[in-house]
């Protein structure tokens, strides 16, 4: 797929158009943020239909990975992440350089290790699967 550029909207309104993706989702996110309201970006493609993602006020991101197919990321120990769904998760421990580390929910304290891991172009990062998934005790 090549994709040619990003148009940016809010409120049914085209607020800007740009051809660099973090552009792109910096603005959204910023402009999410500022004004409390959803923002889309739409991906467009000389090949492929166009493909939207909407970032919210929250921080939070839905369907980054339709425009952004991430990059490998080894998580730093003690470090919190968001998920792309909206989940912090605390780096325990880096399992190797391949992108497989231990990670808690510092919500549920849900504890695995994730295998490989990447980190959209909004800092979101999500992992292809995980394994050893067990309950730790959450501090309050």
């Amino acid at each position: 797929m090549t994709r040619t550029h990003f148009t940016i909207h809010q409120d049914g309104q085209r607020i800007f158009s740009t051809p660099d993706i973090d552009q792109a989702v910096n603005g959204a996110k910023t402009r999410a943020t500022e004004t409390g309201r959803d923002v889309s970006v739409v991906a467009h493609y000389l090949d492929a239909p166009d493909k939207e993602v909407i970032f919210h006020a929250d921080g939070t991101a839905a369907h980054i990975w339709k425009i952004d197919r991430g990059e490998p990321f080894v998580p730093k120990f003690g470090e919190i992440y968001r998920n792309a769904g909206g989940g912090r998760f605390e780096c325990m421990s880096r399992v190797n350089d391949l992108g497989f580390a231990t990670m808690r929910n510092v919500k549920s304290g849900w504890q695995f290790i994730a295998k490989e891991i990447i980190r959209y172009c909004d800092g979101s990062i999500e992992w292809s699967h995980s394994v050893g998934g067990q309950f730790m005790e959450v501090s309050a």
